[in-house]
């Protein structure tokens, strides 16, 4: 679906939830809202579907996410920091 469709269908729908209110300024400055009924369904459509779908594989770039938590900083700190002065901490 293209995204002129997309931006057309939510700008539709969104006029059509503004259509259905109905609003009354009172006496006091206040405003009465009432709104519309909406009832959500399902129902069951026949619709074209492909028989087979043709695939193939290629190589993209995605995104990558590397954490080190508090504890492997520590851990890799005490390591480092061990190498150095040739003792070790096993107290932890």
């Amino acid at each position: 679906m293209s995204k002129s469709a997309i931006i057309i269908a939510l700008a539709a729908a969104g006029a059509l939830g503004l259509t259905g209110c109905d609003v009354k300024k009172v006496q006091e400055g206040k405003y009465e809202v009432t709104t519309p009924d909406v009832k959500v369904g399902k129902t069951t459509k026949e619709v074209e579907v492909p028989k087979t779908v043709e695939t193939e594989k290629k190589n993209v770039t995605v995104p990558t996410l590397d954490v080190k938590t508090a504890r492997e900083k520590e851990q890799e700190k005490s390591q480092k920091s061990m190498g150095s002065s040739g003792t070790s901490d096993t107290s932890k």
